[in-house]
């Protein structure tokens, strides 16, 4: 796991969602387990993709429920 990618995303998160980043569990279910809501998905999403300068499409996001699911993807993406 490249420890960029998953420092920017755990911070993107925690700043979102108002939590502390060292709190964030990389196998946390972002709306089950850090009470995300629908809305702050997307933002989430949206965030990740402007920061990364990749586009997610939607069949791709309902995948994506794990900060570690997030992270690999955008690897696979990037490499």
């Amino acid at each position: 796991m490249d420890d960029e990618i998953r420092d920017t995303v755990v911070r993107i998160i925690a700043d979102h969602l108002g939590l502390p980043a060292a709190s964030l569990d990389l196998n946390a279910l972002i709306m089950e387990d850090l009470g995300g809501d629908p809305i702050d998905y997307i933002e989430l999403i949206i965030t990740i993709e402007e920061r990364f300068g990749i586009d997610i499409p939607d069949i791709d996001r309902s995948s994506l429920r794990r900060i570690s699911d997030i992270v690999f993807y955008i690897e696979k993406k990037l490499s």
